[in-house]
């Protein structure tokens, strides 16, 4: 029996796959904080597919740092065959991504570093519109997005990938929306007047 004074042995993907895990986990463009893996299973998982029966897989959850939130999921990948394209399995079971319409999904190639973070980058992307549209989905908050919207256009201090909004549903038609911004202000003599509206940063519920 190990002793408590024993390390656990680190839990590591297959070589291929924890090289693209890798570049995700050092991957500081979501500015606050960087992305987190856990429950690392290797080689021990079903993975099942539709174009032929289920093969052992490497699986683990990842969590994407968005809107001072966390767009989570578990990935899967077929560890005999990197050229497989991963599965996921998002928690939030209404985002449901056109993952066959993106092109790093399409286009899935494991002998570039970089692929596995394209595609995430992608999927946070299609999770930044699928909250837009929760929020345009309301009155009220459609104001403030249009509102945001112009904003945007009349001053170079906020772009849309500056932006970030996480709509959190209380019912059919109401809830409370979340905005990130992030300025920058070279000289603060250069900030707007009048000021961005308190209402752009804290929507009240419905």
């Amino acid at each position: 029996m190990a002793s408590d004074d024993e390390e656990t042995e680190e839990v590591r993907l297959v070589p291929w796959l924890q090289r693209l895990v890798d570049t995700v986990l050092d991957y500081d463009g979501f500015r606050y904080t960087k992305a987190r893996i856990w429950d690392i299973r290797t080689s021990e998982l079903q993975v099942r597919y539709l174009d032929g029966p289920s093969k052992n897989g490497d699986r683990f959850g990842i969590a994407l740092p968005y809107a001072n939130h966390f767009l989570c999921a578990r990935i899967a990948f077929v560890w005999i065959d990197e050229n497989i394209r991963p599965e996921f399995y998002f928690d939030e079971e209404d985002f449901d991504p056109p993952l066959e319409t993106l092109p790093e999904f399409l286009n899935w190639n494991p002998n570039d570093n970089t692929s596995l973070l394209r595609l995430l980058l992608a999927v946070r992307l299609c999770y930044k519109n699928y909250h837009v549209t929760l929020c345009r989905s309301i009155d009220l908050f459609r104001f403030h997005m249009d509102s945001l919207d112009k904003l945007m256009k009349d001053t170079k201090f906020v772009t849309p990938e500056d932006t970030d909004v996480f709509f959190y549903r209380r019912g059919a038609s109401s809830g409370d929306a979340h905005f990130t911004m992030f300025i920058q202000l070279p000289n603060t003599a250069e900030i707007p007047k009048p000021m961005v509206p308190k209402v752009l940063f804290t929507c009240p519920n419905v």
